[in-house]
């Protein structure tokens, strides 16, 4: 039911006044909360002079479309290649870093380079299920 101090006010004050109710309402059931960063997780080798580089290639492959010039697409060409060896460079020393002297970090890179995954069967239970196939053979 509306109050009557409600009912005798303008349409304007009644829009605010369920505004501020529902607002209210959804604070109450689901309070604003500061957002996480953004979703995507960085690399852990892209480091602060990575992320220049790339800046300063997207620069120059814009550079080079508005223009279309042979000289802005082999600079940007260049570019790219030394990009290309500052990322390989970064990713060997990070890896070579974390790797050093433990064998359990090595296997454990190793198997997220090859994106193995685990197997959802578990190996228990399947010896008994060879030895009952066995049997009733």
């Amino acid at each position: 039911e509306i109050p009557d101090s409600l009912v005798r006010n303008s349409s304007g004050s009644l829009v605010v006044a369920w505004n501020e109710a529902a607002s209210g309402s959804l604070d109450r059931i689901a309070p604003l909360r500061p957002l996480r960063g953004c979703g995507s997780r960085r690399a852990p080798w892209f480091t602060e002079e990575l992320q220049e580089m790339k800046r300063q290639k997207r620069c120059l492959e814009r550079r080079w479309r508005a223009s279309n010039s042979e000289s802005d697409r082999s600079l940007l060409r260049a570019f790219i290649r030394t990009y290309l060896v500052a990322i390989r460079a970064a990713k060997c020393s990070h890896f070579s870093a974390s790797t050093e002297s433990r064998p359990a970090a090595l296997f454990r890179a190793t198997r997220s380079l090859l994106n193995v995954q685990e197997t959802g069967e578990p190996l228990q239970g399947r010896a008994e299920e060879f030895v009952q196939f066995l049997s009733d053979k």
